[in-house]
């Protein structure tokens, strides 16, 4: 891999311009090669330098996170380590004052069409645009193939049908719920549609590899990017329709072999428009074709990958594979409050919500699905109203007055309070819908994830002028809803995700975080947020689109990771360069911290930081248990000298 190094000159600012714009970057050019040819298919890395010149520190984390923007152009050189199709990467260091300068390594693979392409590269903090920032230069990519012609007749397509007629019986392969080994099925291509149920995605927005896998059991097709994060659910046949249906690509039926994986599938080169189609009567995944036999997929021999033996496989290997889960059951299920969703009283272009969006959310329109009851009290418990039909009513706030509103669906005024308002579940099946909020989409997906299981507190913070939403939820719910990775995944890092997510959430819970809270007893205001503040969580519908995270949930139910008998603060984060980093290195903690020290990361190796790099890489943890590791071998490796316990029944 080439690296190349382009550092560029932004508009010039005076200092007075400087102080007067919250994001402001400068980028100084210290290479002259702003224009370069590159060959197809090759991989390399773009460095560029910025100056924070705002007001404003730039941070990793939070809703104002700093990242890298790629625009349309930029994203046909999405390469697999990117964060998404449209973020190649995001800040790395913890913070960046102003006058201070930080450098961005973008590693970049170079599409297979001949041209000449005007890339584009700028800084975002949360969702705004950071003034001077755009890097902007020309590639051109040679030893490729030439782009084709306009079509004339646009490629047969399948629009909600069960099928289309032009690929009716022109099978060319065929995968059963025995041969789940053979999916997903990886395709590589640069330019492309899928289509399905009347909708179209291109490679744009997945990038130029993707997955398409299927689940027997509830006949679901779905769609993932190339990090084998899930994207789409269908019920619908999954057309794949090339730009060039000429020209040769690359198909794995499963994981290719430079994932690391050591169940990589074999791969078929092909050409050509392909229907992905359950067929019930075979009760099998068929895969077919209206393109020529010339086309149809063959099996590529001299490209079947063999499970990767090299030294950096074993690297978990010293942990021994025994697992002991010690029962230490000292307490009773806890209770945790999650931060969802915060209201000022700024005006809607600069109030802000949890995800950094800027949409007025009050008033809070809340309702239960299915029409189950639910009650709504005041902070010392006192009945308000009784909603026995599942009502819609609506909670709005005076930040004058500091008064809360309760409001019934017709918009009528039911009472008037200072006291925080609880909506209490009346059954554990009772979920929580806040209509009035829209929470995505969510790493590419269309959803609205604004439902939840347990209690419901709206609750003003005077201390730092903020109405929140909050869900009330025992931790083993809590845990249903979490997001952190791919549904995907292999079980036992799924495991190991969800005990360093229990176990950060219990760490918050003994050692409160957000303590600024205007409570005479100084009870925290809630436990942690719902971003990647503290742990994503989407509530409800993550449950439902996650079956094998809450199943890895419930097999570890209760299990903390433990040093000297307390839950550990349980860090986590992408990707590793090749090693984590102390806890005091990455400024996480002041004093040095026993259990989060640096260690060795094989599967980052040549690969960009992704996170603040302390405590479990998740790549890292994926290629162990892709490679054999057990969940304890995972969480052992990177958190040492640890204990597992099982702290309630």
């Amino acid at each position: 891999m080439v690296a190349l190094v382009f550092i560029f000159l932004g508009a010039s600012a005076t200092s007075a311009q400087a102080a007067s714009a919250s994001y402001q970057a400068k980028a100084a050019i210290y290479s002259p090669a702003q224009k370069l040819t590159l060959k197809a298919g090759a991989k390399s890395k773009i460095k560029i330098d910025y100056r924070n010149l705002g007001k404003t520190t730039w941070l990793n984390s939070g809703t104002n996170a700093l990242k890298v923007k790629a625009d349309a152009t930029a994203q046909k050189f999405s390469h697999p380590q990117w964060l998404s199709a449209t973020t190649p990467i995001k800040l790395y260091y913890p913070a960046v004052k102003t006058g201070e300068t930080i450098w961005f390594e973008i590693p970049i693979t170079v599409p297979q069409l001949n041209g000449t392409y005007n890339l584009e590269f700028s800084l975002l903090a949360g969702a705004t645009a950071v003034t001077n920032s755009a890097a902007t230069f020309t590639i051109t990519v040679t030893g490729g193939k030439n782009p084709p012609a306009p079509a004339t007749d646009p490629t047969k397509t399948v629009s909600g049908s069960p099928a289309s007629p032009s690929l009716g019986g022109n099978e060319v392969l065929s995968f059963n719920a025995q041969q789940k080994s053979n999916l997903p099925v990886t395709i590589d291509s640069d330019n492309y549609q899928l289509k399905f149920n009347g909708q179209t995605i291109d490679s744009q927005k997945l990038g130029p590899r993707f997955q398409i896998d299927f689940n027997f059991d509830v006949k679901r097709y779905f769609i993932n990017n190339q990090y084998g994060t899930r994207v789409l659910m269908t019920d619908q046949p999954i057309d794949f329709v090339p730009t060039d249906s000429t020209a040769q690509l690359k198909l794995t039926a499963g994981l290719p072999a430079d994932t690391g994986s050591a169940q990589a599938g074999p791969e078929y080169s092909f050409c050509g428009h392909l229907q992905f189609n359950y067929q019930a009567g075979k009760q099998a995944l068929t895969i077919l074709t209206d393109a020529p036999a010339t086309c149809a997929p063959k099996l590529l021999p001299g490209l079947t990958p063999v499970a990767p033996t090299p030294p950096a496989a074993s690297f978990w290997q010293i942990v021994p594979t025994d697992i002991n889960i010690i029962n230490d059951l000292r307490m009773t299920e806890p209770t945790i409050k999650v931060g969802l969703l915060y209201q000022t009283d700024q005006p809607a272009s600069t109030g802000q919500s949890s995800l950094g969006g800027s949409e007025d959310e009050l008033p809070f329109k809340i309702h239960t699905l299915n029409q189950a009851p639910y009650e709504i009290r005041d902070d010392q418990g006192g009945l308000l109203t009784l909603a026995t039909s599942g009502d819609y009513l609506s909670v709005d706030f005076d930040f004058k007055l500091k008064k809360y509103f309760l409001i019934d669906s017709d918009g009528k005024r039911l009472t008037m309070t200072d006291q925080p308002l609880h909506f209490i579940a009346r059954s554990p099946d009772t979920i929580f819908e806040i209509a009035s909020w829209k929470n995505g989409p969510f790493w590419g997906m269309n959803v609205n994830d604004n439902d939840y299981r347990g209690d419901i507190i709206i609750k003003y913070n005077s201390n730092t002028d903020r109405l929140w939403l909050i869900n009330e939820i025992a931790m083993e719910e809590y845990m249903k809803g979490m997001s952190e990775i791919s549904d995907s995944w292999p079980i036992e890092m799924l495991k190991a995700q969800q005990i360093a997510a229990r176990t950060y959430a219990m760490f918050r819970y003994i050692n409160p975080k957000y303590t600024n809270s205007p409570d005479p007893d100084d009870d925290p205001i809630f436990t942690v947020r719902s971003t990647q503040a503290d742990q994503v969580y989407r509530g409800y519908q993550a449950e439902l689109r996650n079956p094998n995270l809450v199943a890895a949930a419930t097999a570890t139910r209760g299990i903390i990771a433990t040093y000297n008998n307390d839950p550990i603060l349980a860090y986590y984060f992408s990707q590793s360069n090749g090693r984590t980093r102390s806890s005091v290195e990455a400024g996480m903690t002041r004093v040095a911290v026993d259990y989060l020290p640096g260690v060795v990361d094989p599967p980052g190796e040549g690969k960009t930081l992704k996170g603040h790099g302390v405590g479990l890489p998740q790549y890292g943890g994926k290629a162990a248990a892709d490679q054999g590791a057990n969940y304890s071998q995972i969480l052992k490796y990177y958190y040492r000298g640890i204990d597992l316990k099982k702290f309630y029944p």
